[in-house]
């Protein structure tokens, strides 16, 4: 089952989401104190979350590294609009990806090293930190794999959640509330 909720559904409700809120966020608001505000929270949910994820998947950095990433078929899907909101909501950059330094190793992510991903935990992805693949679901109990579902399905709610407030910032231009601060 973990499988299912780290592969279908989550990658579903992410993809729907970041484009949802790409789409209605009204990025004159970001700056907005309420605005703000929920961004943090949705922020703070959003590592608490990754946070239970990387306890699980203490062993995915050695399962990734020795996969060489073939599941991480480069940065394309893994720089989402929503970690580019909630990890930096005052980048003027809402519609690129992330940019990096490392070296691009063939088809692998550039954040991937012998090591595991590079990046730390609060930096990476949402996508990365919910994926799990069946060599690293076999290696969970039971009750690690409930844990992991509950935290995937948290994560979903944070996306939700961004959805939610791009529809709010988009109804307060409707309203006049994009003037106030």
């Amino acid at each position: 089952m973990m499988l299912v909720y780290s592969r279908p559904f989550f990658r579903t409700c992410e993809i729907v989401c970041n484009h949802a809120a790409r789409v209605l966020l009204n990025p004159n608001l970001l700056g907005r104190a309420d605005v703000q505000d929920s961004l943090a929270d949705l922020n703070r949910r959003r590592v608490d979350h990754q946070l239970v994820l990387r306890e699980l998947g203490r062993s995915h950095d050695a399962v990734c590294a020795e996969c060489q990433g073939r599941c991480c078929h480069g940065p394309r899907e893994r720089d989402a609009f929503t970690d580019r909101v909630l990890q930096h909501p005052d980048s003027p950059h809402l519609g690129a990806r992330r940019r990096t330094e490392a070296p691009n190793n063939g088809n692998a992510c550039p954040e991937l090293t012998p090591e595991g991903c590079r990046l730390p935990l609060e930096q990476r992805p949402v996508q990365c930190s919910a994926y799990f693949c069946g060599d690293a679901v076999k290696k969970l109990s039971g009750e690690e794999c409930r844990a992991g579902i509950r935290a995937l399905a948290g994560l979903m709610k944070v996306q939700i959640g961004t959805v939610r407030l791009a529809v709010k910032s988009r109804l307060s231009i409707r309203q006049g509330g994009a003037s106030s601060s």
